[in-house]
């Protein structure tokens, strides 16, 4: 009966500090550059910081009971290096300091990161932020998919520029397009 117990306390023991202690992955390295004077800045793009930490869930769209995998960085990083490569002629930033007091500021607040597992074995990232543009407020989504955890968040960011950068234009054209019809 003791050994047992015993038996059976080393089995619970080992299972649950291996299985419920999660490994931990942390995403960085995303080149952001410098802003050098930003009070000539005529548009300006600030994204704000968003730091994350999220469980990787199972390709059925369940965090696994056992062997977590949680994944932790600053988003607003990989953003910021994808938006400065699809909006040209904008100062893309994460905080503003002596700005042009007549500059367009447009800013991007991620919302929420996450990670799933996919039946190829390959991860895919999910982000999901608001666009702030003269009052309006837009929820833009995007997916990335990749061989392990940065590739994928970087392929999300920049699916998600690239939206940005569609709904920007979209806007820049309605605002053209209705200074035209009041003439």
């Amino acid at each position: 009966m003791k050994k047992a117990a015993k038996i059976s306390f080393i089995i619970f023991f080992l299972l649950s500090f291996y299985g419920c202690t999660p490994n931990v992955y942390t995403v960085t390295g995303w080149e952001t550059g410098n802003i050098i004077n930003l009070k000539f800045a005529k548009n300006v793009v600030l994204v704000e910081d968003y730091k994350f930490e999220t469980y990787v869930r199972h390709q059925l769209g369940y965090v696994a009971p056992f062997n977590k995998v949680i994944v932790k960085g600053n988003v607003s990083k990989c953003l910021i290096s994808e938006l400065k490569g699809v909006l040209p002629g904008y100062a893309v930033v994460n905080e503003l300091k002596e700005v042009n007091p007549d500059a367009e500021i447009i800013t991007v607040k991620p919302i929420d990161v996450d990670f799933k597992k996919t039946f190829s074995q390959k991860f895919a990232a999910t982000i999901k932020v608001e666009v702030k543009t003269k009052g309006k407020i837009e929820t833009v989504s995007a997916k990335g998919e990749g061989k392990n955890y940065k590739d994928s968040l970087t392929n999300a960011c920049e699916n998600t520029a690239e939206k940005i950068q569609k709904l920007i234009i979209e806007q820049k054209q309605e605002v053209n397009y209705a200074a035209q019809t009041n003439f």
